[in-house]
């Protein structure tokens, strides 16, 4: 139905507010022009874009707001009416701003009638700059990625099911010496025989899935220079949207050295093991079933039994002990009482009496690496263990676990830092003592730290000598957690006083990494009583000492090794550059010979003065003896006769140039994984010394 007159005008009022409201918050510049290109209106979007303001424009020829830039080639083509309902223009121009600078921009311009006649122009004006600018950051971006994928260690690849490479990093293609610009389009097996590629395609590849698109295999490989390498490769796989797999991206890594390493240290534990065996110590070996397959002389002897009563037995029929059984039969797993690496058992003897035995072990496994044997060594600590039982252990307690930790944050000695830790404690707590107790080696007491002594007491110092931590002690350090004791105790029970009434002690050991340092403890005098708030608190302030007494000791043994590495350094240099024979070293591979003064010296030159590569020690010996010294080295280089030693005479060419008969005696001290000689030593003498010239010349150095 046909709107009345006045309804029209205010529908059309209301639509043209509307569309004005549209194009002043356009993101684009809008302007319009009359006929003759001067200005009638401009969104705040173009006037931004230019730099002008609102009532700057108006009335202004378009050209002197967005004057053209000299020179500048514009594309433009004309759109035909298809497309809008007047043909229009589009252009892509350089204009100047108000300010002068230049702006890339996308114009759009087309006419506008009224009633059949040209009234004026619209235009529309986009700024082409900043996706430029977005649209290069992307390439660099993209560059960046590429750059750090080329230069990553790792072997980075991306082939197809089939095994054509489609993408390989510089690291790839140095391992396995292909040419960077030509290995697209290759095989990514080529150097991987049939049977290890048949199997990485069956237990890897044809496992991926969407579901699963990752896996982990380890892999030989054939090296350009015939050496046989292992990688391990992390491999994922691409799929379309299908689920279909597309392409394989792999990263890997060499990891030949750490599996020598790791069959070194194998060979190495097996050694351990076999020294182990004939220690004094009670050693026995048993199956993981627990029947004992060894057992040296001091294990028989300790049990009362002989060698044959004991092997094929199970382990708890002989210690009468299961717990201690059941931990001495469990290398991989901890103790029964959670200490860690070692186990102390109670011995109840036959004639009565008690005996306590400190056990620990360790699994003994085949080059696969398979549990076969378990060897468990013990000591009998008896004479330990009643010494620590005679000397009382009582502590005074915790104050101010905010200024210990100040005290750890300021100390690096160990003795100097628990000493204040026992001040602060009985000065901002309240204790009636402090005290905490540093274990050394063997479990005796190295240091003793105490704070709050009244006049009536003795020093826990002055009693040392009575030797070990008693009774009390020795419960704090077997069990972790909190350990109280109330009423009245005697000088027995307290090494500070003669007899006083406390109103309790509280005691906890001080461990960090599975070892114990030692005690502290606090005393509380008459009817107070330490509740749970105090107990957590005090559980958390031995643990920031025992951390403090790890950190200290951890850097005292780096600064003793490395002053003990510097000394030890120095003194070998000193003998090989005062020994008064030719000494050399001769590294193999790099074909580079070392040797000490004495031996430049002995052919007549200063220190310094020859060659150090083997081309110039070669030049020095005689013509006639050259075959036969050649010969010799490729022997004992080979190791294919098994020597690693080697003797002979030649003439070497001394500096004023006459020959200086020798004596040349080399060692093998490293040869490489397949047999060649890797490194070699030697000595040289003059040949035609007497023997007790060369005795009385080595006496001499060895008194030098």
């Amino acid at each position: 139905m046909p709107l009345p007159g006045e309804s029209r005008r205010t529908a059309c009022g209301g639509l043209e507010d509307h569309l004005r409201l549209l194009v002043e918050n356009s993101p684009e510049g809008m302007v319009i022009c009359d006929e003759g290109d001067r200005i009638v209106f401009a969104n705040s979007r173009f006037c931004d874009l230019f730099g002008w303001e609102a009532s700057e424009v108006a009335g202004k020829l378009i050209g002197e707001v967005t004057a053209g830039t000299p020179g500048f080639s514009s594309h433009a083509f004309l759109v035909p009416p298809a497309v809008f309902s007047a043909p229009c223009l589009i252009t892509d121009a350089v204009r100047m701003r108000k300010d002068g600078s230049e702006i890339k921009v996308s114009i759009l311009i087309g006419p506008i009638h009224e009633e059949g006649r040209p009234a004026g122009t619209y235009g529309m004006y986009w700024d082409t700059g900043r996706r430029e600018e977005v649209e290069r950051a992307l390439l660099e971006s993209e560059q960046q990625f590429l750059n750090i994928v080329e230069d990553q260690d790792e072997f980075i690849i991306r082939f197809k099911p089939d095994g054509t490479l489609t993408f390989a990093n510089s690291s790839y293609c140095r391992r396995f010496g292909k040419d960077p610009g030509r290995i697209l389009g290759l095989n990514v097996f080529d150097h991987v025989d049939q049977e290890e590629t048949n199997r990485l395609h069956r237990e890897f590849f044809e496992k991926l899935t969407p579901e699963n698109p990752t896996n982990t295999d380890e892999s030989w490989s054939l090296l350009p220079d015939g050496s046989i390498g292992l990688e391990q490769w992390h491999n994922r796989g691409v799929f379309d949207e299908e689920g279909r797999l597309v392409a394989i991206q792999c990263v890997g890594r060499d990891i030949t050295a750490q599996k020598e390493a790791e069959r070194s240290l194998r060979e190495s534990e097996r050694r351990y093991a076999a020294i182990v065996e004939s220690q004094v110590e009670m050693v026995c070996r048993f199956s993981d079933k627990g029947e004992i397959t060894f057992a040296n002389d001091a294990f028989c002897h300790f049990f009362g039994l002989n060698r044959d009563r004991v092997v094929s037995r199970r382990l708890f029929e002989i210690m009468g002990d299961i717990e201690a059984s059941r931990f001495l039969s469990e290398p991989n797993g901890q103790s029964p009482s959670g200490q860690g690496p070692f186990f102390e058992q109670i011995l109840d003897l036959p004639q009565g009496g008690k005996r306590w035995l400190r056990w620990t072990r360790r699994g003994i496994l085949d080059e696969k690496g398979t549990l076969t044997e378990v060897q468990a060594v013990g000591r009998d600590v008896t004479i330990l263990k009643r010494t620590e039982e005679e000397l009382r252990q009582l502590n005074s307690i915790l104050r101010s676990v905010r200024g210990v930790n100040r005290l750890i944050s300021r100390h690096h000695d160990s003795e100097k830092l628990v000493q204040e830790i026992c001040a602060h404690l009985v000065e901002t707590r309240g204790y009636r003592n402090a005290w905490i107790g540093i274990l050394g080696k063997g479990g005796t007491l190295q240091s003793v730290s105490e704070a709050g002594v009244t006049a009536d007491g003795k020093r826990l110092s002055e009693r040392r000598r009575y030797g070990m931590l008693n009774e009390w002690g020795l419960s704090a350090l077997k069990e972790p957690g909190i350990h109280l004791k109330r009423g009245t105790m005697a000088m027995t029970d307290s090494p500070l006083l003669d007899s006083y009434e406390e109103g309790g002690i509280m005691t906890t050991r001080l461990e960090y990494a599975k070892k114990i340092y030692g005690l502290v403890s606090v005393s509380l005098p008459g009817d107070a009583h330490f509740d749970p708030e105090e107990q957590t608190l005090f559980l958390e302030l031995a643990e920031d000492i025992s951390f403090a007494l790890h950190a200290i000791e951890t850097e005292k043994d780096r600064q003793r090794k490395a002053a003990n590495l510097e000394e030890k350094a120095r003194q070998l240099e000193l003998l090989v550059a005062e020994h008064s024979s030719g000494l050399w070293e001769w590294d193999v591979g790099e074909g580079r010979v070392v040797m000490n003064a004495a031996y430049e010296t002995m052919l007549g030159y200063t220190p310094g003065e020859m060659g150090q590569s083997l081309d110039d020690w070669k030049r020095q010996i005689h013509p006639d003896d050259q075959a036969g010294v050649a010969d010799l080295l490729r022997k004992v280089l080979s190791g294919k006769d098994g020597d690693d030693i080697y003797e002979t005479e030649f003439r070497m060419a001394k500096k004023d140039g006459s020959w200086l008969p020798l004596r040349s005696r080399g060692f093998v001290v490293r040869r490489d994984k397949n047999g060649r000689a890797a490194k070699m030593v030697g000595i040289h003498t003059p040949a035609g010394e007497a023997p007790q010239k060369q005795r009385r010349r080595r006496g001499h150095e060895a008194k030098g």
